[in-house]
């Protein structure tokens, strides 16, 4: 500590550039191959987290996703695979139990993410 401030000082043996930090908002940029173990991103307006069910889970052919909230707005269904692939992207009408014919995904882990109105909820999804 110097002066009441606080410095940090690293070195990455064998870098040959550039690196420095840059904030714009709520969004911090790092170039360099140091990282910090954690970023946080603070949004200022996040989405409420969507109660619903998905099953089953690994599943086969069809995913049911069941919703505890009312469903009012209409529902958007994303299937993301882990390159970050967007596979499926979807709406449907609000109903409170949506099954999905989604047989035709390879076996493999995929994110899916569904979204009615200001609310949202991302999982994990396992197709055998």
């Amino acid at each position: 500590m110097v002066n009441n401030k606080k410095y940090t000082i690293s070195q990455s043996i064998g870098q040959t550039g550039v690196i420095g930090t840059s904030s714009m908002g709520s969004y911090t940029i790092r170039q360099g191959f140091q990282q910090p173990l954690f970023v946080k991103h603070s949004p200022s307006k996040a989405a409420e987290e969507l109660s619903a069910i998905i099953y089953p889970n690994p599943f086969l052919e069809l995913i049911n996703i069941a919703f505890t909230d009312i469903v009012e707005g209409e529902i958007t269904v994303k299937v993301i695979d882990m390159t970050g692939r967007l596979l499926l992207n979807e709406r449907h009408a609000p109903v409170q139990l949506l099954t999905l014919p989604i047989e035709k995904m390879a076996a493999g882990n995929y994110i899916i993410q569904v979204i009615s109105g200001q609310k949202a909820t991302t999982s994990s999804l396992i197709k055998q």
